[in-house]
């Protein structure tokens, strides 16, 4: 998925677009698999260093309500992935 794409998914959930939250979705569409979070932080972190982890989880909160991102619960940790509907 281009940047393009990302940002026009963005736009079709009314998400305010920004370098961050295009680069989560990425991360998703990239490697279509589940995450837990701490994974997700390292992925962001080679992309922008200084991202807050509360930053990360307010946006993948985001997407959860929006639909583009699915939030399950394994034992005790929570894991995101792609949602299975279409999104794009």
């Amino acid at each position: 998925m281009t940047i393009i794409e990302i940002i026009e998914l963005l736009k079709k959930h009314r998400l305010k677009q920004t370098e961050k939250r295009a680069g989560l979705l990425k991360i998703f569409r990239e490697n279509e698999r589940e995450f837990q979070l701490h994974e997700i932080v390292i992925e962001m972190r080679k992309t922008f260093p200084c991202v807050a982890q509360q930053t990360i989880v307010t946006n993948l909160e985001s997407f959860v309500d929006a639909g583009l991102i699915v939030k399950n619960k394994v034992e005790n940790e929570f894991t995101f992935s792609m949602s299975n509907h279409k999104v794009s």
